[in-house]
């Protein structure tokens, strides 16, 4: 059986990315701390075999698929994830609904693996199976924050720099060899042209919609009915 446990977030930035739809990130759990509304508090690690095995579901209110995982690991202050948020009529809900502060909490949903209590009461999450993360409105972890919904030039942004710095440290590998007196591999020539044709291609897919649409014929409709007369009339239509 899920348990569910909810931590709010804080919206940053909320932006469209090139193939349709949002991006989000943001802290699905967090560390240690004070205890939340259910008297629990995650102990660092608790995910850590989880989300090595199996990618996490990005749902809307624990109900509604919405998006996929992008990214997701733990550092010192907890869970960190960026989702995708699909332009369904939810996800479109959802991305509006976090715009306007509306949907301010991510929550997870998870099976307890190994606990134990402290001698307050408090119980410590050691391990959970994380099975999904939602975007929801009411929150159980006050600490957990959506940070960012990447905007579309920031995303563009991102793209453009990373291609560059991938650039780079072909020609810095390729410079290396050179003064070593040494060539570049085959297995290596053959993985960068393989890069390098799915970014020709891509660029070639972004071109081909940077095209705007052919214009619709344009009918002079007085010119057209005067010839058709002329026509019906058995006449040629005057110069």
């Amino acid at each position: 059986m899920l348990t569910y446990k909810s931590i709010p977030f804080e919206v940053k930035e909320l932006v469209p990315v090139a193939d349709g739809g949002w991006e989000i990130s943001g802290f699905a759990s967090t560390f240690g701390g004070d205890p939340d509304s259910y008297g629990d508090v995650v102990v660092k690690g608790a995910f850590a075999d989880s989300i090595a095995n199996r990618p996490t579901k990005f749902l809307y209110e624990h109900s509604e698929p919405i998006g996929k995982q992008l990214e997701i690991r733990e550092d010192d202050h907890g869970l960190w994830g960026r989702w995708s948020i699909v332009d369904t009529q939810a996800g479109t809900d959802a991305y509006k609904l976090a715009k306007a502060g509306v949907l301010d909490s991510l929550s997870i949903g998870y099976v307890t693996v190994d606990d134990e209590y402290r001698s307050d009461g408090v119980r410590l999450l050691k391990k959970v199976d994380l099975f999904e993360v939602s975007a929801v409105a009411i929150p159980a972890n006050r600490n957990a924050v959506i940070t960012d919904v990447k905007s579309f030039d920031r995303h563009s942004s991102d793209v453009q720099v990373a291609v560059r710095e991938w650039l780079e440290r072909v020609k810095s590998g390729a410079d290396v060899r050179a003064k070593d007196g040494r060539d570049i591999s085959q297995a290596r020539r053959d993985h960068m042209a393989t890069v390098s044709g799915s970014l020709r291609d891509v660029a070639d897919q972004v071109d081909a919609l940077l095209v705007p649409p052919p214009l619709p014929d344009v009918i002079n409709v007085g010119a057209e009915l005067r010839r058709r007369r002329y026509h019906a009339a058995g006449l040629e239509r005057p110069a």
